[in-house]
């Protein structure tokens, strides 16, 4: 009972409630270790782990199948197959994504595919589409081609070499105009 030990050397020993004022140990096996502050330089852990508090984590870490709730991760970070949900990250870099119900504030993308895609307020440099259905568009310098468009209403319209058919006008204006029937 109350041993007291400057240098102790072991090849087998079982201690129950063992404190420790700075120790150096190679090779330690632990069963049922609490430990209020650790310092680690490289760990292994070969069973199940799990963190009451906050794991924090500097450098690089290297995790294989890997369940988190609430992650926070701030920096660069690379992810491979991977798979979130209800995910929120701000300067999200994406290659190769697939989602579903996307919100996005702000987005930059290059070579977006969207199959049935909503948009409120968009802001398109360059639209290319094979179907597309738009309301209230508001275009500024547009090159058409092969367009087809049911009930326009357009105030300044500046046509060259435009062809329409079953055309409706009300108050046609023209300084030069060539209409048959």
């Amino acid at each position: 009972t109350n041993g007291f030990f400057s240098n102790l050397v072991a090849t087998l020993a079982n201690i129950t409630n063992l404190v420790v004022g700075n120790s150096t140990t190679t090779n330690a096996v632990t069963t049922y270790l609490t430990a209020n502050t650790s310092t680690v330089g490289t760990s292994t852990v070969t069973g199940n782990a799990t963190i009451g508090g906050t794991l924090g984590v500097t450098g690089t870490s290297t995790l294989a199948t890997t369940s988190a709730t609430n992650l926070t991760v701030s920096g660069q970070t690379t992810l491979n197959t991977a798979s979130a949900t209800a995910l929120s990250a701000t300067n999200a870099y994406l290659t190769t994504a697939s989602t579903t119900n996307l919100t996005a504030v702000n987005a930059t993308s290059t070579n977006l595919v969207t199959t049935n895609s909503t948009s409120t307020n968009s802001f398109i440099s360059s639209l290319v589409a094979t179907l597309a259905n738009i309301t209230n568009l508001i275009v500024g310098n547009s090159t058409t081609t092969n367009a087809t468009i049911v009930n326009a209403s357009t105030t300044n319209l500046v046509a060259s070499n435009a062809t329409s058919t079953n055309g409706f006008f009300s108050n046609l204006v023209a300084t030069l105009a060539n209409i048959t029937n």
